[in-house]
């Protein structure tokens, strides 16, 4: 998603996103890929290695 249109939907501007907002995204790169690539192959291969963990 676009940071611009993030701060906007937050109400802020796009430094105070990436200086406030940033850290809650931090570690979270790994399991969204887990997450995407499950997407992707739509159960093709079993991805029960923690891709639906909260």
């Amino acid at each position: 998603m676009d940071p611009t249109d993030v701060a906007e939907r937050a109400g802020d501007s796009v430094e105070v996103l990436f200086r406030w907002y940033a850290k809650c995204l931090d570690g979270r790169r790994e399991r969204n890929n887990r997450l995407i690539t499950c997407a992707l192959h739509d159960g093709d291969e079993d991805h029960s290695n923690g891709a639906g963990e909260a």
